[in-house]
This record gives structure tokens, C-alpha cells and sequence, in this order.
């Protein structure tokens, strides 16, 4: 479970949304906060090795050396988990899961029985990765099923 000094988990963020706001958040919410987080960190971190520091005044004329310092920062707690950057500016603090239609452990190979299946990260995977990977409707070259468009 990730939280942060001001939220013991995402649901409680989205609560306190819900309540503040009167309408329930989506979900990217926590994303959006995540990323306000960040550069809050990042902007605290900078600014603490300063005397006398003027936040607003820094952004005014700081702001590039106060973005290139994000790229170094590291977070151990927050609500999205540990965040920290690659060269590519990709977080890679933690891992992010991935879905494939596959076949679970112990079934036949029938094609009907394959379901949408969580296969990364690995620690959590719930069928091995097949590449490539099946699928469980025809596409035509050029084409793409939209999971989401989908009646169930």
C-alpha cells in the first residue's frame, strides 16, 4: 500500500476529493496529484540549501534549473510508490503492470478460455508473457481492438 505525509492510500485521496469537491474524482486523479507532488518535492528539496529562499521568485527566475533537479530527485513514499527518473525521464521507481490476453496456468489451450490477464511485473503476474501475444479477436492489418469498446 504507498501513501504520503498526507494520505494513508490513493482511496483516501479520492475520499477527501469526494468530500471536498462534492463529486467523486476519476481515478487519474492520483496521477495529476502525483505529478503536483513531484514538483512540490523537487521545488523543497531545491530550495532548502537557500538562505532566504523566495519560492515565487525562484520559479520566476529559477525555473529551468528547478525542472533539471526534478530529473535527480528521488521520493521513497507517495501515493503512486517510489519515484525516481532514468535518463529518458521516465519513472522507474516502480514497476507498472501490463495486461495480455492469455491462457491461465492449468487450463487447455483452447483459444475460449483465454482471458485479460495481468502479466507484469512479474512479481505479481498471473500467466507467463506470450510473444507474441495472443489474441482473442481477428484483426485486420491496420486495425486495433479497443478493449474499452467492447460490450460484456
Amino acid at each position: 500500500m504507498y501513501s504520503d505525509e498526507y494520505f494513508s492510500n490513493g482511496q483516501a485521496m479520492l475520499e477527501y476529493l469526494a468530500a471536498r469537491f462534492h463529486y467523486p474524482p476519476h481515478y487519474g486523479a492520483l496521477g495529476a496529484y502525483q505529478a503536483i507532488y513531484l514538483m512540490y518535492k523537487s521545488t523543497a528539496s531545491f530550495v532548502k540549501t537557500k538562505d532566504f529562499p523566495n519560492v515565487n521568485d525562484i520559479y520566476q527566475t529559477q525555473y529551468e534549473e528547478i525542472r533539471r533537479h526534478l530529473l535527480g530527485l528521488s521520493v521513497r513514499d507517495s501515493l503512486y510508490g517510489q519515484s525516481n527518473f532514468n535518463e529518458y525521464r521516465r519513472n522507474i521507481g516502480r514497476g507498472s503492470a501490463g495486461m495480455q490476453w492469455g491462457i491461465p496456468f492449468g487450463s487447455s489451450t483452447n483459444e475460449t478460455e483465454m482471458e485479460l490477464l495481468l502479466v507484469s511485473p512479474i512479481d505479481q503476474a498471473e500467466v507467463a508473457v506470450l510473444v507474441p501475444a495472443p489474441t482473442s479477436l481477428d484483426c485486420l492489418a491496420g486495425y486495433f481492438v479497443n478493449q474499452s469498446a467492447i460490450a460484456e
